[in-house]
């Protein structure tokens, strides 16, 4: 079966997104920064308030609590913000364009062969470690950290169903 897709900046972008988080080492930072690092700040902004200020303790309660909600709440989306920022500075800083372009797939019974512009890639299909659907793509792992990236935005609904299904053990999601 032969596939044909585009890669584009957009697709590396999101897989990076899923990749980071889907990671357990980077789910523990994310919480940390999410919840203990306001939650330490806004116990600080009290005990200041309070003790340094010797001010109304409701006050300090009030705006500790109001820095806490304002914190976990904005959180997510300014750390979205910061991983695309980082990751499009990382692309630019030199040569990546055998990453995107047109790419041709070629699935056979025992090897899957990516060939784009200035590349050729094969995987023998056994190492293929795990399979994941998104919406917007599949993620044909290799390693712990290196995927084929297949935008699904052009594929039929039967090219879905055999990229799916190259190996029996699939991890199945759709984020938004």
């Amino acid at each position: 079966m032969i596939i044909n897709y585009e890669l584009i900046e957009e697709d590396f972008l999101r897989f990076n997104l899923h990749h980071i988080e889907e990671s357990p080492s980077q789910k523990k930072i994310y919480w940390g920064l999410r919840i203990l690092l306001p939650l330490f700040c806004a116990v600080v902004i009290y005990l200041v308030g309070t003790a340094l200020f010797d001010q109304a303790y409701v006050y300090w309660s009030i705006l500790a609590i109001g820095f806490f909600i304002g914190w976990v709440s904005y959180y997510p989306t300014q750390h979205k913000k910061i991983l695309l920022d980082q990751t499009r500075k990382l692309l630019s800083e030199g040569d990546n364009s055998s990453l995107f372009g047109k790419k041709t797939m070629t699935i056979k019974e025992d090897v899957v062969t990516v060939t784009g512009e200035d590349e050729q890639v094969q995987i023998k299909r056994e190492n293929i470690k795990t399979i994941k659907q998104y919406e917007e793509m599949i993620l044909l792992y290799n390693s712990s950290v290196s995927a084929i990236i297949i935008p699904t935005r052009n594929l039929t609904p039967y090219e879905i169903e055999e990229l799916i299904n190259l190996k029996p053990k699939i991890t199945s999601e759709n984020n938004n």
